[in-house]
């Protein structure tokens, strides 16, 4: 995974042109296990990826991340205001070039409707009035993580 496409701002329009920043409020990149490794065998670590977002405009906040565990299961998980939603996953699935679609539940503290993200990056998203909105640009950044 190319994590240097996930380490920055996301700027979306909708088709109105109004603009929204997906503003990275933290990234984290880290392993909880090390691996150990002999001549017979192998002992593979867990290994954690994930960012928080959250929207210029008050749609609300986005935390995704995708962990493998020391059994090479993976998970992708997104949560917010009023959302979570956990994906299990193999290792074809994590490289699949599939959308993952995340329903948000009607809050009074997100104005998220739907989520669509493509290689663990937000694809685009529609707001409760029925926005859609796409990204126009990335800007990346660097957190010190």
């Amino acid at each position: 995974m190319d994590t240097t496409k996930l380490k920055g701002d996301l700027i979306f329009k909708n088709e109105k042109g109004v603009i929204d920043s997906l503003v990275l409020l933290d990234y984290h990149n880290g392993v909880s296990k090390e691996s150990i490794q002999t001549l017979m065998n192998k002992t593979d670590c867990e290994h954690s990826i994930g960012y928080n977002y959250e929207s210029s405009n008050g749609n609300g906040i986005v935390v995704a991340s995708l962990e493998k565990n020391e059994d090479k299961k993976y998970s992708f998980s997104v949560s917010g205001f009023c959302l979570f939603k956990n994906f299990p996953m193999n290792q074809k699935e994590v490289s699949r070039d599939s959308l993952l679609i995340v329903k948000v539940d009607s809050c009074e503290n997100s104005k998220f409707k739907e989520l669509a993200f493509r290689k663990f990056r937000l694809e685009y998203f529609i707001t409760q009035n029925g926005d859609t909105w796409k990204p126009i640009k990335f800007i990346s950044k660097d957190l010190k993580k």
